[in-house]
């Protein structure tokens, strides 16, 4: 079996590389819950399933994404990166404090017990200093540069 995650992202990169309006992908329910994210926070301008006849794409039904454009014909989302090497276990969000994710100009999508979430790490660490709730983390699934 194929990792889908990785291989909508790598879909998504390449047709915002290219300038494309839209691209079709088969997703799963993490794909759909990122462009549900997405869509909510104005950066790409929307999605649609459309129906399939075959067996093997009803269990993966295809979305058309539409991807947005700034006036000057720049993506919205720069570059996108999957965090392929992350283990299954949730990691504190104090543990990127040390390493190099800190970026002004970069997004997380992180899945938490509380569901998935677009985020700067910035912001998290500042929520997580304020709060009597230290183990504030999630596991990092794809990084967004805009």
């Amino acid at each position: 079996m194929t990792n889908r995650l990785a291989a909508f992202i790598s879909n998504f990169k390449n047709h915002n590389k290219m300038g494309s309006i839209y691209f079709d992908a088969p997703i799963t329910n993490i794909c759909l819950a990122i462009l549900n994210i997405l869509r909510t926070h104005g950066l790409i301008q929307g999605f649609s399933f459309f129906p399939t006849k075959k067996k093997r794409e009803r269990l993966f039904p295809r979305v058309r994404v539409y991807l947005k454009y700034s006036y000057d014909h720049h993506p919205c989302i720069g570059d996108l990166r999957i965090f392929k090497n992350t283990t299954s276990n949730y990691t504190s969000i104090n543990r990127y404090k040390q390493s190099h994710f800190l970026s002004q100009r970069k997004l997380y999508v992180l899945s938490t017990p509380q569901g998935i979430s677009l985020t700067s790490l910035d912001f998290r660490l500042q929520k997580a200093k304020g709060s009597n709730n230290p183990k504030l983390g999630g596991k990092v699934l794809v990084e967004l540069c805009i």
